[in-house]
């Protein structure tokens, strides 16, 4: 019997009191078992709130629509008892601040443990999974008596994937996990998440907004604005040859050390407000190929040419596969 996706969502749509609109809007996205999927965009596009839906972290008041499967469990009809299950075996979130995350006035291994514990897991037990699982991403059992203020960032956010590893979850959702760190240290994190993934077969969903780890570390890409997915397909399809102009307007403002002098490209205005309505794409006002359809008419999702996995919801992307083709930015 096939193992259900670690993750899969379905058409969700989440509106919030006093907006105009849904900040969700028919989300699709699927994350396999051992798999690595990025999720993109910039601040505002709904990528934490869209991880977060996973765990049924949700706005107050928010309305929604569609599914989110974590191993075949539907995330937002869950009774209480079901939901606390799922958060504390099945699916484990990585937060961008690590130091946000530990209570500085209570000891590592306190913090390792405590969920095992009020699980049912023996103390004993408890610290021994801890103890293995902070072998695993480098550290030793001396960790397990320190403060959170006593060790570096680096530390600290490797203790954090192992607390998300002590239930043995099948979805790990890592929410901008290298942000609040230094670059030697985030290479490191990085390369532990991949190592972790693939010794625990446990899916990832990796939500970022820079490019070059996305393209380093997932196997497929969800690029998100204003609520949608606009772009999606495996990394090296998306990245090579992007189909959407706002990935491309990304890529083409990303710093490469590669790249000639002078001001980095940038993408004109400003993301569309939530609390206005929103016709034909969400895009168009900050794009150089738009036309009147585009600002009237929602695009539907195309498929590349000989590319059935890679899908972008533009009435440009037929211009956009083609090879000679190239989006002044």
């Amino acid at each position: 019997m096939t193992a259900p996706p670690a993750l899969e969502i379905r058409g969700l749509r989440l509106t919030l009191p006093g907006a105009a609109r849904p900040v969700l809007d028919g989300v699709d996205l699927t994350v396999g078992p051992g798999e690595t999927v990025a999720l993109v965009g910039e601040s505002g596009s709904g990528k934490s709130l869209t991880s977060r839906g996973a765990l049924g972290l949700l706005p107050a008041g928010a309305v929604t629509e569609g599914a989110v499967l974590v191993d075949g469990e539907d995330v937002l009809t869950a009774p209480p008892d079901r939901l606390r299950a799922l958060r504390t075996g099945r699916v484990a979130m990585v937060f961008q601040d690590p130091r946000a995350t530990l209570n500085p006035l209570r000891r590592i291994g306190d913090f390792l443990t405590e969920g095992a514990r009020a699980a049912g897991v023996e103390p004993a037990a408890a610290t021994d999974r801890a103890t293995g699982l902070l072998r695993a991403v480098g550290l030793d059992a001396s960790v397990l008596a320190a403060y959170p203020g006593q060790v570096s960032g680096g530390m600290l956010q490797r203790v954090v994937i192992a607390a998300a590893l002590m239930g043995d979850p099948v979805l790990l959702l890592a929410d901008e996990p290298t942000t609040a760190l230094d670059v030697i240290t985030q290479a490191e994190v990085i390369a532990l998440l991949v190592r972790l993934r693939e010794s625990f077969r446990t899916g990832l969903l990796f939500v970022t907004h820079d490019l070059d780890l996305a393209a380093a570390v997932s196997d497929r890409v969800h690029v998100m604005y204003a609520g949608r997915i606009v772009e999606s397909g495996p990394a090296e399809d998306v990245f090579a040859r992007p189909l959407h102009p706002y990935t491309t307007a990304l890529l083409a403002s990303t710093p490469r050390l590669t790249a000639p002098g002078g001001r980095l490209s940038a993408i004109p205005g400003r993301p569309p407000d939530p609390r206005a309505p929103l016709t034909g794409c969400a895009f168009a006002a900050r794009c150089p190929l738009a036309t009147d359809t585009c600002r009237e008419t929602p695009p539907e999702v195309r498929r590349a040419p000989g590319r059935p996995d890679h899908h972008a919801t533009c009435h440009h992307s037929a211009r956009l596969a083609d090879e000679g083709a190239v989006l002044d930015v």
